[in-house]
């Protein structure tokens, strides 16, 4: 008997190099399975980039959680929890989920292992493949402080305990077998594959990472404000580990990409949840950390301490 394989994916790089490698190298066709986001929300890119994987021939199959509930769920999330992400994250492991199990799958393909990618190690299993504590990663663990009376209503996105947790342990995690996983690789490769960089903002360094929606880009200037650096300080990082570029050459291009401010996003991103952006940017900065920034104009500047430690 065949096993039926199933793939989450989001139409990014890494999305597409996953599901080329199941194909190319695995000699096996997963069906994809995809959880989208409302219009208002989603870019032109990442609509193209989904599109690319119907073009390819693979069996797609999307599902979208309820609009105005999202926002909902975001607003709350935002200005309760900190982290606007946490809503459509857990909505999009959630959803995957229940699509993997509607469509019968026996082993249900991942991409990363976050315990050893970003040390989430919550999330480690026995091995690096095993997927069965996916469900308790500090994005999706969050959905216990979700208001329970829209996750009641609407569990099929928002209710971790009973959907991602019944099929985590089916979930093996792809990463750690595709050569040369890292954001350059499957990035080129991708590009090579149909994929859509964004090009609307030069975000990062690399301008190849969550291209399907533009919110995310305040979860990261929130990191940079509180931690010292963003997604271009990973990205590097990441390329001086594989010894794609030196240290020293990180350092001339950092200060050139980070940070991003995302003054157009938050301007969207407020009209999206219906509150001023006043009231966004106010949120955003309580996240300053006063160790590495001043204030100048209302706006957080970086210490000579964090200038020295790049």
């Amino acid at each position: 008997m065949s096993l039926r394989y199933v793939l989450g994916v989001s139409g990014g790089k890494d999305s597409l190099r996953q599901a080329e490698f199941c194909r190319q190298v695995l000699g096996i066709e997963p069906v994809l399975v995809s959880v989208g986001l409302p219009p208002s929300q989603t870019s032109e890119t990442g609509v193209l980039n989904i599109q690319n994987l119907y073009d390819r021939n693979y069996e797609v199959l999307m599902a979208y959680p309820a609009t105005e509930t999202l926002k909902r769920l975001t607003r709350y999330c935002f200005f309760t929890l900190g982290n606007l992400k946490v809503a459509s994250e857990v909505a999009l492991f959630n959803g995957a989920a229940r699509m993997a199990d509607f469509a019968s799958a026996d082993v249900i393909l991942w991409g990363e292992n976050p315990a050893y990618s970003v040390g989430d190690t919550a999330s480690a299993g026995r091995s690096y493949f095993d997927g069965a504590s996916i469900y308790q990663i500090n994005t999706l663990s969050q959905c216990k402080q979700l208001p329970k009376e829209t996750v009641a209503l609407h569990d099929f996105f928002y209710d971790i305990e009973d959907g991602l947790r019944k099929i985590a342990p089916k979930i093996v995690f792809m990463g750690g077998i595709i050569p040369r996983w890292s954001n350059l690789s499957n990035g080129l490769f991708s590009l090579l594959s149909g994929f859509g960089a964004r090009n609307e903002t030069e975000a990062d360094y690399l301008n190849i990472s969550a291209v399907d929606e533009d919110f995310v880009l305040i979860n990261q200037y929130i990191k940079y404000l509180k931690f010292g650096f963003g997604r271009t300080t990973d990205i590097l990082n990441e390329m001086i580990r594989n010894n794609t570029i030196s240290r020293k050459y990180a350092l001339e291009l950092l200060p050139k990409h980070e940070p991003y401010i995302p003054i157009s996003e938050i301007r969207r991103f407020a009209k999206f949840i219906g509150v001023d952006e006043h009231s966004v940017w106010v949120e955003i900065l309580k996240n300053t950390n006063n160790d590495l920034f001043f204030t100048q104009d209302s706006r957080p500047v970086a210490k000579p301490l964090l200038a020295q430690a790049r």
